[in-house]
């Protein structure tokens, strides 16, 4: 979660939402206590799905940048109309 927090803040300061940047600190899972055991490698097996569907995803981080760069538009000017994600054009 903290490399995703810091993604967040890096393409939100890059499109202008953020004024200043915050520290992120990062937190071992011991220090933030859940009823279940979280699994100390916990990488994503996309095989499956791949095979299912067709086709690979698009990488987190490109998703990430899209709706980003979708919330700083929507701020910009709030009566745009809203494509789905994925779609080209924006």
């Amino acid at each position: 979660w903290y490399d995703f927090a810091c993604a967040i803040q890096e393409e939100a300061w890059d499109q202008g939402l953020l004024t200043r940047k915050i520290p992120i600190r990062p937190i071992p899972t011991e220090a933030y206590p859940l009823p279940a055991k979280r699994p100390a490698q916990s990488l994503l097996d996309k095989s499956a799905s791949i095979e299912r569907v067709g086709f690979l995803p698009i990488h987190w981080r490109e998703a990430l940048g899209e709706v980003v760069r979708r919330l700083a538009g929507e701020r910009s000017d709030p009566k745009a109309p809203r494509k789905p994600l994925g779609e080209s054009g924006g």
